[in-house]
């Protein structure tokens, strides 16, 4: 009897499995998480992305700082970036977001401090990143492109690695 109970669940567990797998990663096809290198230390560099939303919701576009690897590092950087309450060197730069081929934003923003910390994968490369914040937008279901040109050249970020980054954003509070 112990046998044949052993049997059914392992007949249940190999149909089962697979439908879970496919919901699984059914419910990741939505997600966007990208990051494109662009260079603030210069007026003028535009870095583009292209992305589908499939379901409506918030979603954030933000600039990320390479936080550095040393201690003294950090806090030298950290004192360009800013903290939430503390706006550091701005960021001026313009967004235009297209979407289905219709001009959906286009708008100018001085990016300023910085909304904590994240880790970006660029290239199979791990990012420990400050995160500066553009704006984070609720987008209807569609095919955006979004371009980023930096309006005024920072060169006091000269050296510090500088990501466009777009992703699903639904922050608790």
């Amino acid at each position: 009897m112990k046998a044949l109970y052993l049997t059914a669940l392992a007949g249940v567990r190999r149909l089962l499995l697979p439908l879970l797998l496919c919901c699984g990663l059914a419910a990741c096809d939505d997600h966007v998480n990208i990051s494109v290198p662009v260079d603030v230390t210069q007026a003028g560099q535009s870095v583009s992305v292209d992305f589908d939303v499939i379901a409506s919701g918030g979603y954030q576009f933000c600039l990320l700082f390479y936080t550095g690897e040393e201690l003294e590092e950090m806090n030298r950087r950290f004192e360009l970036y800013g903290r939430i309450y503390k706006p550091g060197v701005a960021t001026p730069v313009a967004l235009r977001l297209i979407k289905d081929g219709r001009i959906f934003m286009d708008k100018q923003f001085n990016a300023v401090g910085s909304q904590g910390t994240m880790s970006a994968h660029y290239n199979g490369v791990n990012i420990n990143s400050a995160i500066r914040n553009i704006i984070s937008p609720w987008l209807p279901a569609g095919h955006y492109s979004a371009r980023l040109t930096v309006l005024e050249a920072r060169p006091q970020f000269a050296g510090i690695e500088t990501y466009f980054h777009v992703s699903n954003y639904d922050p608790k509070i």
